[in-house]
């Protein structure tokens, strides 16, 4: 009877026999049938199993064969990050699942995270369907497959909802309103979840905002650090990029058009970010001053912020600022003496 291979040895075998390749992804097999002709191999199959036998019985062939390719002496034990069920193997790629229903990855928290990080390194938003782009491919399939612009136009899809509401409520007709409208009076205190004043503030500041993309990311950081010390009636009249959209003045005179950085008109007060970049181009700073000068014209106060500052003391301007909106009444220079800071 031949000597049974060493780890070491039936990981070489492994990776001989089955072409194995390592990318990013793991490892892939490029001999058609591997599992059929690894198991005729009765030396390296009870290699295998000898390496492995302390693994559970229970252990399938691709699971230890997994195991040696990663160079896994010990069993992993796979269980559900969610709930901690024990789990399936899937490919030499991608090893375990991590969830063990497709119930448990929607409601992991750590999955959501991450998929919002992955859409804001992806698209610049967390949800993916606030991507215009990815809203018209599911409206066009939609249109392709049914005529119609959602699914909820269907016939057929509306049997199945009725079906379903009478198997669950013993009605088709069935609507949760009245029981919908007792919980947002407990949770938000209105019978809408939408006209509380958090819900408007997630919901505008969730809007469209891939329309905003080219926009200094630290200038909307400063105004929305901003925006949420101020109270619903300033915010009402309120205007920056990724909130609502940037407020604008014609300037006859010039021919020209100016779009102010962070605007509130009831207060005529205005906020310009000076970006390191944008700001250092030629021309630039006889357009800023220009652009001042035509606002200031009109009653506003402007005040600049240069990205350096922001970046070396941002909760202090954040708070700064958000004191000098919320106490405008108060005489302009008290205000600077109180805070001692400067304003150009």
């Amino acid at each position: 009877m031949k000597e049974l291979l060493s780890w070491e040895q039936v990981r070489e075998e492994i990776i001989k026999l089955g072409k194995f390749e390592l990318d990013k992804n793991g490892f892939k097999s490029k001999t058609k049938n591997f599992i059929l002709q690894y198991r005729k191999n009765i030396l390296l199959f009870d290699s295998v199993n000898k390496a492995t036998s302390l693994f559970p019985f229970t252990c399938s062939d691709q699971e230890r064969i997994y195991h040696i390719l990663m160079n896994y002496k010990d069993y992993l034990n796979p269980i559900c990050l969610k709930c901690g069920s024990n789990i399936l193997f899937e490919t030499f790629q991608k090893g375990y699942r991590k969830y063990c229903s497709r119930e448990c990855a929607n409601s992991s928290e750590l999955r959501i995270e991450n998929t919002k990080k992955s859409n804001l390194i992806k698209y610049g938003v967390e949800h993916i369907l606030q991507v215009k782009k990815i809203r018209d491919i599911g409206i066009n399939t939609i249109k392709e497959k049914y005529g119609v612009d959602s699914h909820n136009q269907v016939e057929e899809v509306k049997q199945k909802k009725r079906d379903r509401k009478k198997e669950r409520y013993g009605d088709e007709n069935y609507n949760n309103r009245p029981k919908s409208k007792i919980t947002c009076l407990e949770v938000y205190g209105f019978e809408i979840a939408s006209q509380s004043p958090k819900v408007k503030l997630k919901a505008r500041k969730s809007q469209l905002k891939t329309d905003y993309l080219n926009y200094s990311h630290v200038s909307q950081e400063l105004f929305w650090g901003i925006l949420n010390q101020l109270p619903e009636y300033i915010q009402n009249h309120t205007h920056f990029a990724t909130w609502d959209t940037e407020y604008r003045w014609g300037d006859s005179k010039n021919k020209t058009n100016y779009f102010y950085d962070f605007t509130i008109t009831s207060l005529k007060i205005i906020i310009e970010f000076d970006g390191d970049y944008w700001h250092s181009l030629p021309g630039a700073k006889e357009r800023d001053i220009q652009k001042q000068e035509f606002i200031e014209g009109r009653g506003y106060k402007v005040f600049r912020i240069k990205e350096g500052d922001f970046n070396n003391n941002y909760l202090n301007i954040i708070d700064n600022l958000s004191f000098i909106i919320k106490n405008w009444d108060m005489n302009l220079e008290q205000q600077y003496d109180y805070l001692n800071i400067t304003f150009e």
